[in-house]
């Protein structure tokens, strides 16, 4: 009925792979639902889960173009994930709450020991105007964000390791 439902399946099922091949963090990024646009305009993403992470990508985001704004999973709307006819329902029976929603849905699929975070950047995706690095057109978002966040935690490593 919904591409963003749709791709909601899509995302479940690679939170599963990697679980099960035994990642330990996973970071969505998506442009998941049309809500953001609505939430936060045109230039930022929003991020939902794991704080620490969602922080670190905040302050990357800041510092590299790729703005990013925390939002909440407000676990009383679970019942939007409701349904007569299923488990589970990925698409909200209201307007209302759908990214939140759809984090939620995500959510389900995560294992508690796992360190999770996700991104809907469905409205970052063109910019209308040249803008910084970024021009007119498709922007690239989170390419840059997932590329700092990665050299952020090889650094980390390799001081916990002692090789810094």
């Amino acid at each position: 009925m919904n591409t963003d439902a749709e791709g909601r399946l899509i995302l479940a099922d690679a939170i599963l792979h990697a679980i099960r091949s035994g990642a330990r963090q996973v970071i969505d990024v998506a442009t998941l639902t049309g809500a953001m646009g609505h939430a936060l305009g045109l230039k930022v993403a929003g991020i939902w889960g794991d704080g620490e992470y969602a922080e670190q990508f905040i302050e990357i985001g800041e510092r590299n173009g790729d703005r990013i704004w925390r939002l909440p999973l407000v676990d009383e709307d679970e019942e939007l994930l409701c349904s007569p006819y299923a488990d589970l329902a990925n698409l909200a029976s209201n307007p209302y709450g759908g990214a939140n929603m759809a984090a939620l849905f995500l959510r389900r699929f995560v294992d508690s020991k796992v360190r999770w975070c996700h991104i809907d950047m469905a409205n970052t995706v063109q910019i209308p105007s040249t803008r910084g690095y970024k021009v007119t057109g498709a922007t690239g978002y989170g390419v840059r964000l997932l590329a700092d966040f990665v050299c952020e935690q090889a650094a980390s490593n390799e001081k916990i390791g002692g090789r810094s």
